[in-house]
């Protein structure tokens, strides 16, 4: 077996891959149930967590209710695990590298998580 690795060449690529990846996985899913576990579902519901998270905190912001601006721990408790576990992670890669692993892997989660959430525009046939 022979692999042949293409990294992609631009944030908006590595978003568009895992977006497909995404929508491929809820349809694996769709067929074959058994196979759903916390791993796969961990994206979408991170993507529901970021919104609910950031919309809350935006009413609270408006309203100037405090209790709705709890709503921002979400997505800064999400970017401060992504910031430790890119530090970990990466700390043998190249500074450039290290820099660029937050938002690469917070496109990676985010754009898996929509994908999974938006599924496939058609269903596949049966033997497709």
């Amino acid at each position: 077996l022979s692999v042949t690795y293409r990294p992609r060449s631009s944030l908006s690529a590595v978003a568009k891959q895992f977006f497909h990846t995404g929508q491929w996985r809820r349809e694996v899913i769709r067929r074959h149930p058994e196979t759903a576990n916390k791993r796969y579902l961990a994206p979408p519901v991170a993507v529901i967590l970021l919104a609910v998270g950031t919309i809350l905190g935006v009413i609270g912001l408006i309203t100037g209710n405090s209790w709705l601006d709890l709503g921002f721990l979400a997505p800064l408790g999400y970017a401060l695990l992504l910031l430790a576990g890119s530090a970990f992670e990466g700390r043998y890669l190249p500074w450039k590298a290290l820099f660029w692993m937050p938002l690469v892997c917070a496109t990676m989660h985010v754009s898996w998580g929509l994908g999974f959430l938006a599924g496939l525009r058609e269903k596949p046939s049966a033997a497709g």
